[in-house]
């Protein structure tokens, strides 16, 4: 492998892991990515963030059949939650 074969590889894989984090108002996270970026679990954040009253409200979308879709959220609405608790210590 050449040396620009493997910056290439570098690069590609640090904007793929560099996606997850970034904003971006056109990608939805769910329930994972939101556990991911604030560095819980999942459960734990389905269980005892999310459905805590200043959590962002989930974003739903119905399936043609009526069935209520994945909770989806924005990723700065997100943000916005995380950071509100920087000057509760």
């Amino acid at each position: 492998m050449s040396d620009t074969d493997l910056v290439d590889r570098i690069a590609c894989e640090v904007e793929a892991r560099l996606k997850k984090y970034l904003p971006n108002v056109d990608t939805l996270w769910d329930l994972n990515q939101v556990a991911e970026y604030l560095q819980l679990n999942a459960k734990y954040v389905r269980e005892k963030i999310a459905p805590r009253p200043d959590f962002p409200k989930a974003i739903c979308i119905q399936s043609v059949d009526g069935r209520r879709g994945q909770p989806r959220y924005e990723p700065p609405e997100v943000r916005a939650f995380a950071r509100s608790f920087k000057d509760r210590n």
